[in-house]
């Protein structure tokens, strides 16, 4: 894998799980409360469970960023969350329709399967990291390539983060209603 691809795996999802842990740690009480949501831990762990959510964002954004002998430790921690992530919302998509995605902490709409197919894109990009750091290390970039890539991986994200609102605004007639696949296909 080239060296650009592994720095924009590694600033992609280092950048993604800090802004995840700032999004969630401005309102603890609020992500605490989604967390109660899923009904998925008696209410006794839904506290413990916030707080290790947290940490393990903040871990794993952080191992990622830093690369070197931590990039491999950041990356299996970012895979944990998000597959951990994606059961929980498979879940609610199953058993809660309409609890609230929370995602990023501050998503209040339905858990949709937009989310799915974010979580399954990030994780092709912990998967594609992980392996390159596991093959090859990484040359140095100039400054101009580290720009760039930062503003790639912020473009990413921007788009990715917000694929369940973009797929819903594209399902939305002009008067604002929501259709159906069937009434747009016919």
């Amino acid at each position: 894998m080239s060296t650009y691809l592994a720095s924009f795996c590694r600033l992609t999802l280092g950048l993604l799980f800090l802004y995840s842990f700032a999004s969630k740690v401005r309102n603890v009480p609020r992500f605490r409360d989604t967390v109660t949501a899923f009904r998925l831990l008696p209410e006794t762990l839904t506290g413990p469970a916030t707080g290790a959510v947290l940490a393990t964002e903040l871990a794993a954004g952080t191992l990622v960023l830093l690369g070197g002998s931590t990039v491999g430790a950041g990356y299996a921690l970012a895979t944990v969350l998000l597959l951990l992530f994606t059961g929980v919302l498979i879940g609610a998509l199953v058993r809660r329709p309409g609890v609230g995605c929370g995602c990023f902490g501050r998503d209040e709409r339905p858990v949709a399967p937009a989310d799915l197919v974010r979580n399954a894109g990030l994780l092709a990009l912990a998967a594609a990291g992980w392996w390159n750091a596991r093959t090859s290390p990484t040359a140095p970039l100039s400054p101009a390539d580290v720009v760039v890539l930062l503003l790639a991986a912020t473009s990413l994200l921007l788009f990715w983060t917000q694929l369940a609102e973009i797929v819903e605004l594209f399902g939305r007639s002009p008067s604002g209603r929501q259709d159906s696949f069937r009434e747009v296909s016919s």
